[in-house]
């Protein structure tokens, strides 16, 4: 054995070749479990920045993450090892759904918005891109789930402390449980997909045994989550996901795992139903304390009680994993036709369209007992806010009315008063805004997706892959009828694990052909970070914006022009900082520049009728007349009170009417 003597006196021990290979490898292993971890530390992230909503948030993640994306080009060996066919097809397809956004700024003329739909799009492309293309290991999936699994039940164990122990957590705001995605029917989503995830755990003899018990002692919580959202969607979801699952999916620890967790989830959920003061919108905290104290401790006995019950059924799953049964088809088709018979028998399709012509034609939903909407069919006015996005459709049936024009939109064309922002929809919004090419690349990424998987849904990974497909189909049907989408710590994680799910094995002839050349590395490289350049100055511009408004607000109009000015430089293309400085040049006497600033924001986004409305308070300002723009900001919101205002206060014809009627108007209807 060869010595190395490093210093005179000194001998090295000598080193051992098998040791240094065994530390490789588990430096590798573990570098390999890193971007499995990735969509549940994102689902963290993002949630508890008001669920990954605004631009300031998912903009730095998806800047970070292209960072990313250019290092893995460089330092990994071979950084396209796992890219599979529906991989590709998928991450391609939504690559060109994300740059159509871009694109439809050229025909919507409001570049802004078409910016901020692109950088959430790219976030999605390349959390896809991250989790799909390293050629995996064989655990690497598995710890996708847990990792999954455990950030949905961060967020939503901390949004049930919050309200069961609103003392050490509060988030202010009783009612339907919220905080902290502060959209009910997302949280909803989130709990519905951490159900189906969890269960998976709980169930698959696969998973060590620790794994197990946790997963059947979180889930009566989750429940409890799901029910506090009092979100029709997330639990008819939840129910969607967990049906695919229990017939897809069965594996061998399913027997156990309901036995642990279905009595405890049914104790947990009727004890919170129990509980009206949990989701009365009046509730003082001090009620909710009290109440919330008394249903966490039944919570977490029934917690307990599937941990023990799961811990006890363990060994079934051992014994349930030793037997070899196969279920001929022909009982699996004589079961399908006794169930359809059941169903025919019991004139359920009746029923079933009754319920669809109730859903159609209702309206909003009765809040006097906020528990009696779980057994409502009301659409609560889905269907005025898909009207209003197939207008737009048929306006442009081949590219819609733009990226994120949806607002102004519903601004232009609803017939109820109130204000939102989605159509409570991913399809029908993403085809009234990008037309049949938007959504035709839209269903080819999910097609794609979800077809690969189900593809690959066989043999001892079938329970895996199954949750997998169980909890996408959560989100889809969830995402068709509210704005989960735009949420994007609720839907983040699709493409994750939809990219775990596809990457393919590491085979010695995939891997050999999967290691590029230098030079396409450093060109890779340098296209992410560019990349990574538009989502970092979004995010500037939009943290300056909200700084800016800030200080408006503060009457500190150097401060608001200094933070628009900064907004501008990182984003010109943005109309909210060039408002900004219109009505701070206005504040401050410059009316010249407060105009000029006016028109460069209407110029920006003129299917906004704000923009409008701060250009006629402008004009008006600087005794010109406001009145065609006056005019113009209530025809495309017409049941604003600040536009219908403007029209009455400003109708005279003098400057010194205009200068008398502007000094009562709010800056904005927000």
């Amino acid at each position: 054995m060869r010595l190395i003597v490093d210093t005179p006196g000194e001998v090295s021990p000598p080193v051992d070749p098998e040791s240094r290979r065994t530390r490789r490898e588990r430096a590798a292993a573990v570098a390999a479990v890193v971007p499995a971890l990735l969509p549940g530390a994102l689902v963290v992230l993002l949630a508890f920045q008001a669920g990954g909503f605004f631009p300031q948030s998912y903009s730095i993640a998806a800047s970070g993450l292209a960072v990313l994306l250019a290092l893995a080009a460089t330092a990994l060996r071979r950084p396209a090892g796992g890219l599979t066919p529906p991989a590709a097809a998928g991450l391609a397809a939504l690559t060109l759904f994300a740059v159509w956004m871009l694109v439809s700024s050229q025909w919507s003329h409001a570049p802004g918005r078409a910016l901020v739909e692109y950088c959430r799009a790219l976030l999605y492309v390349l959390v896809l891109a991250l989790c799909a293309l390293p050629a995996p290991r064989e655990t690497k999936l598995s710890w996708g789930l847990r990792g999954t699994a455990a950030g949905m039940g961060v967020v939503c164990g901390a949004a049930l402390i919050s309200r069961l122990a609103p003392d050490l957590i509060g988030d202010g705001y009783p009612g339907r449980l919220s905080w902290p995605v502060t959209y009910w029917n997302g949280l909803g989503c989130l709990a519905a997909a951490a159900i189906v995830l969890t269960l998976h755990l709980a169930a698959s003899p696969r998973e060590p045994r620790t794994v197990r018990v946790l997963g059947a002692a979180a889930l009566p919580a989750l429940a409890a989550t799901l029910y506090l959202t009092l979100s029709r969607g997330g639990i008819a979801a939840a129910a969607i996901g967990l049906l695919v699952y229990l017939l897809c999916g069965r594996p061998r620890g399913l027997p156990g795992a309901l036995i642990a967790a279905v009595p405890a989830c049914a104790l947990a959920v009727v004890v919170a139903y129990r509980s009206p003061v949990l989701v009365d919108a009046s509730a003082t905290g001090a009620q909710l304390a009290a109440e919330g104290h008394r249903v966490g401790r039944i919570v977490l006995a029934a917690m307990g009680g599937a941990a023990v019950l799961r811990l006890l059924t363990l060994p079934l799953d051992a014994w349930l994993s030793r037997l070899t049964f196969r279920i001929p088809r022909i009982a699996f088709a004589a079961l399908a036709a006794a169930v359809v018979a059941a169903v025919v028998a019991s004139h359920a399709p009746e029923h079933a369209r009754v319920q669809v012509k109730k859903f159609m034609n209702g309206s909003g939903v009765s809040e006097r007992d906020p528990r009696r909407r779980l057994l409502s069919v009301s659409n609560n006015n889905r269907t005025e806010h898909w009207r209003v996005a197939m207008k737009g459709y048929r306006a442009s049936p081949l590219h819609g009315s733009g990226a994120g024009t949806y607002e102004n939109e519903w601004n232009r064309e609803r017939r109820l008063d109130f204000h939102v922002l989605d159509a409570h929809s991913l399809y029908i919004e993403t085809l009234g805004e990008l037309g049949i090419v938007g959504l035709a690349l839209l269903l080819a990424t999910l097609g794609s997706l979800a077809g690969g998987i189900a593809w690959r849904a066989r043999g001892p990974r079938r329970p895996e892959l199954i949750a997998v497909l169980a909890a996408a189909a959560v989100w889809a049907a969830s995402a068709g009828v509210d704005w989960d989408w735009e949420l994007t710590s609720v839907s983040v994680w699709v493409f994750g694990l939809a990219g775990l799910a596809l990457a393919g094995s590491a085979k010695p002839s995939r891997l050999r052909a999967a290691v590029p050349h230098p030079a396409l590395r450093v060109l890779v490289a340098l296209g992410c970070l560019l990349l990574a350049l538009q989502p970092a100055l979004l995010w500037r511009s939009q943290v300056r914006a909200v700084d800016g408004v800030k200080a408006l607000a503060a009457l500190d109009c150097p401060a608001a022009i200094d933070a628009a000015l900064d907004s501008i430089a990182a984003v010109g293309s943005r109309a909210e900082p060039w408002e900004l400085l219109a009505y701070c040049d206005s504040r401050s006497g410059r009316g010249d520049l407060a105009i000029r600033a006016a028109r460069a924001a209407v110029a920006r986004d003129p299917g906004d009728w704000e923009y409008h409305y701060a250009l006629a308070l402008v004009l008006a300002a600087g005794g010109r007349d406001p009145r065609p723009e006056a005019a113009t900001a209530l025809r495309l919101n017409p049941f604003d009170p600040s536009a219908a205002q403007a029209v009455e206060l400003l109708r005279g014809k003098t400057p010194r009417s205009w200068r008398r009627g502007v000094a009562t108007l709010p800056l904005s209807a927000g």
